[in-house]
């Protein structure tokens, strides 16, 4: 049907939806998709998720609104409190919907579907049934409903004072640490997986084998760091996520989560080839070296360190995670996609957030924050209204603040948008970094992520596991990093106590001097 057609057929079936009489007969699967204007105050957008509405999506911009899904039990409800609607589709059972972003980099793409509404800033597609669709940064299907879930904040200070502790931390982030996994990730050299050579030449989610082996170079490098790793299945014939746990010290603190998507994608034939070093092998390795650093210290919360896959086909594998922990106590996520392209000679980059989240923005402030704080040379932007097209976006379906640190996907002022021109292709490759930038993106977040997970900076310099007494577990565990390397995954200044740049066995003797010590 036109498009205008369209339009008038829904105007004229919401005028007969809405103005029924509440015992009027309705097939009972009828179904509508409406645009409901949200009235100014904090409980807004609370009082229509826990409606008995479908919140499919919960919008800024131009003005504050939700779409939802809604059968004339909730089209009463809705005349009866007073709200504003507007009827995009009235035949809305069983369909699909596409959300496309129309500020980007890629909002001038031609999108599939009919389109049911365009305010500028956000256009909403209508798809075929049983349509393939190709997905992007631009555009997102709109298929999790919000369920609103109250929960407990982050910990956080109103300010960011430095900490030497996580200066420590940032200094550890090197391009000679972070470049050998990205060309391993993306098939510039062969990696060494169950003892073999491979050289991963796709990750793309539907490639069989070679996706499987990325998961499996991720778990090993994970294992070897001592944490708690699992798999989370999502789909019996597709490669799982990967979530390595380090527990933290005090159980009333909650789970942050740090994570990226390990999948890759290309055009042409991504299931041999799709290196896709930025999209995300970047932000995948920033997972790795994140666990191989804070591995070592000791924090309040507990630390996830989350690779998810099928990312590129609908966020399937961090949709499926979220609706899993959506009743534990999860804090904040923030999720990185694309860290190591700066054309331009920046340091723009974007921080995506959602200010109907309670406590998104305070998480999303605490990255710029930490930025300033530690000048780092990056010029974050945040986006109140950011984009729903990563791994961050299913957990705002469940209330957990989660934020997307990106390159600088959108045209912030003055500054013109510097997004990846290899994007999806196979050129999307390590030779195409700005290796500093990459650096600098990798560092804000591990800091950021170091803050968010409460690190403890008491803890006497001996007592490595911080349980109050120097004991066999401390002295084991600098052992364990004995002849280890400034750089290599088991070392840590923690253990160079002469700060030679290896970890000897002076190193060791002065542990053990230190035994049965509590610091005073």
């Amino acid at each position: 049907m036109p498009r205008p057609m369209l339009i008038l057929a829904n105007s004229l079936l919401v005028l007969l939806l809405i103005v029924a009489p509440a015992g009027a007969a309705q097939p009972a699967d009828t179904q509508a998709l409406v645009r409901v204007a949200l009235p100014a105050g904090p409980d807004a957008v609370r009082s229509l998720a826990q409606a008995p509405l479908e919140v499919l999506a919960a919008e800024t911009l131009p003005q504050a609104y939700v779409l939802a899904r809604a059968d004339q039990r909730g089209l009463d409800w809705l005349k009866d409190k007073g709200y504003a609607v507007d009827l995009l589709d009235g035949d809305a059972a069983g369909a699909t919907y596409l959300m496309v972003d129309l500020a980007g980099a890629l909002a001038g793409r031609e999108r599939p579907g009919v389109e049911l509404y365009n305010d500028g800033v956000r256009a909403v597609r209508r798809l075929e049934a049983g349509r393939t669709v190709t997905l992007d940064k631009g555009a997102w299907l709109l298929e999790q409903p919000l369920r609103w879930v109250d929960r407990q904040p982050l910990r956080m200070s109103e300010s960011i004072t430095p900490l030497p502790m996580v200066q420590q931390i940032i200094n550890q982030v090197t391009n000679s640490r972070l470049l050998p996994y990205v060309n391993e990730l993306s098939g510039e050299t062969p990696a060494t997986i169950m003892g073999q050579p491979y050289t991963i030449a796709t990750r793309y989610t539907y490639s069989g084998v070679p996706v499987q082996k990325a998961v499996t170079y991720m778990v090993e490098r994970l294992q070897r760091l001592g944490l708690n790793v699992t798999t989370h299945t999502w789909n019996a014939n597709n490669p799982p996520n990967v979530i390595a746990e380090k527990p933290g010290l005090d159980p009333n603190a909650g789970v942050v989560i740090i994570g990226g998507h390990l999948d890759s994608t290309a055009s042409g034939s991504p299931s041999t080839l799709a290196p896709g070093a930025d999209d995300n092998g970047s932000g995948s390795v920033a997972v790795l070296v994140a666990a191989e650093i804070l591995s070592h210290y000791n924090f309040d919360a507990t630390l996830r360190f989350v690779l998810f896959t099928g990312e590129e086909q609908g966020l399937y594998g961090s949709s499926a995670y979220a609706a899993l922990v959506q009743n534990q106590d999860i804090r904040g996520v923030l999720n990185m996609d694309m860290i190591a392209w700066d054309g331009q000679g920046g340091p723009d980059m974007d921080v995506h957030s959602r200010s109907s989240v309670p406590n998104n923005t305070n998480l999303a402030n605490l990255f710029i924050d930490v930025v300033s704080a530690y000048q780092l040379p990056l010029t974050p932007v945040r986006y109140d209204n950011g984009t729903g097209a990563s791994d961050h976006a299913p957990f705002w379906s469940y209330n957990i603040p989660a934020i997307l640190a990106i390159e600088n996907y959108n045209a912030d002022a003055g500054v013109p948008r510097d997004f990846n021109a290899y994007y999806h292709t196979v050129n999307d490759r390590a030779q195409y970094f700005n290796n500093n930038y990459f650096r600098t993106m990798a560092q804000a977040s591990l800091a950021t992520f170091a803050h968010m997970g409460g690190l403890r900076t008491n803890c006497y310099w001996a007592d490595l596991n911080c349980s109050g007494q120097v004991d066999a577990q401390d002295i084991t565990r600098a052992a364990s990093a004995w002849l280890a390397q400034n750089g290599q995954w088991t070392y840590s200044p923690l253990y160079d106590l002469d700060s030679d740049g290896h970890v000897d066995v002076v190193d060791i003797q002065r542990f053990a001097a230190e035994w049965g010590s509590n610091g005073s």
